[in-house]
């Protein structure tokens, strides 16, 4: 697949990515002349096409429709220019891409509203766009760890299912199958949770001048229903959604392997046998009663309350984002947000808000 972009190309240090420059075998390599490229997913059995090439910091990353890859031209490999024989090279970062809605209603939705508004002065484009980047890839490990488990566990109810129905005469049933390594997998999904709530809250620093507040997050809270009586509606969002926050980072903070005591634990269940010769997918439990919160009396299901976390997450930071702007642009121009209706929604990029200027002012 040939790199191309709906940019018109990027140019950094004499590469100029996405022009072909068809050599014969025995021409010289020139690692300074235009240069062409082609992406292989290996993952894939289909081609993988380009959607948007974006600049973030000093990396052009490439967004494909089921990846994102870091294109590494030769003056990154070897910056020194002591091997000028070296190639340009790409790397795959992560097998989810523009489809996927995460990718879609970060990154690239950040890109293109960035595109279209006028900040006050003292907010830089680049340094924002490069946050959400550092937000976008929490949580695109966070979709990443949540596929693999569910596709696991969907894998292995049949199995389940072929263990109990083979042995339901005998006087035993075997052990059943596990979903491997899952409960460092929740770790990691929690814990990169967690940090993305925390650089999310950092758009509050970045934006206000809020202090940084770490994972403290009632703290940026206070601060900015203190100091900052204008944002009402970012106020109104961190009230709204204080508790699930609240809550997320307990689960984190109250596993095994970080600060579980009496009265604060979180305990992850595989497959398990029930009466009746049934099964349970995987589940969890809590309890947080020495935190003043609720020590639950049955388990819940792991999947679906990962899934409402991962949703919660993509929803608190895109419309965090969104509000940051619309406080901070420069009003002159009567910029408005506006959604994206369901016919208008991209497949290949499902974007959902868009930047525009009243008719008023046109």
């Amino acid at each position: 697949m040939t790199l191309s972009s709906r940019r018109s190309g990027w140019i950094g240090g004499g590469c100029e990515i996405g022009v072909r420059l068809d050599m014969s075998p025995d021409e010289r390599f020139d690692r300074n002349a235009a240069f062409s490229m082609k992406f292989e997913n290996p993952a894939l059995d289909e081609p993988d096409p380009i959607y948007d090439l974006v600049v973030v910091e000093d990396d052009l990353l490439s967004f494909q429709h089921n990846s994102i890859a870091k294109v590494l031209p030769a003056e990154v490999i070897d910056p020194n220019n002591e091997a000028p024989e070296t190639k340009h090279g790409y790397q795959i970062l992560y097998h989810v891409g523009s489809k996927n809605p995460v990718v879609a209603r970060t990154i690239l939705q950040s890109k293109d509203i960035l595109g279209s508004v006028i900040l006050r002065q003292g907010i830089h484009k680049k340094s924002l766009l490069a946050h959400m980047w550092k937000c976008s890839r929490h949580l695109i490990e966070c979709e990443l760890v949540l596929n693999s488990i569910v596709s696991d566990t969907t894998h292995l109810m049949t199995k389940c299912d072929d263990v109990i129905e083979l042995h339901k005469k005998a006087s035993h049933i075997p052990t059943l199958p596990q979903v491997p390594n899952l409960e460092q997998r929740v770790v990691s999904y929690l814990g990169n949770g967690k940090r993305l709530l925390e650089e999310a809250h950092r758009f509050l620093c970045i934006f206000y001048d809020a202090p940084d507040c770490d994972a403290n997050f009632q703290a940026y809270l206070d601060w900015m229903f203190k100091h900052c009586p204008g944002a009402e509606y970012v106020v109104k969002l961190l009230e709204g959604d204080r508790d699930w926050i609240k809550q997320m980072a307990w689960c984190r903070n109250a596993l095994d392997i970080n600060h579980a005591k009496s009265g604060f634990s979180v305990t992850i269940n595989n497959f398990k046998l029930y009466p009746g010769n049934k099964f349970a997918t995987p589940t969890w439990e809590s309890d947080f009663s020495a935190k003043g919160g609720v020590a639950l009396s049955k388990p819940t299901d792991l999947l679906h309350d990962l899934g409402v976390f991962r949703s919660n997450m993509l929803t608190f930071l895109e419309e965090l984002f969104l509000l940051c702007i619309r406080d901070n642009w420069d009003n002159r121009f009567g910029f408005v947000i506006s959604k994206n209706s369901d016919d208008c929604v991209s497949i290949e990029c499902p974007t959902l808000y868009k930047v525009g200027i009243t008719k008023s002012i046109i």
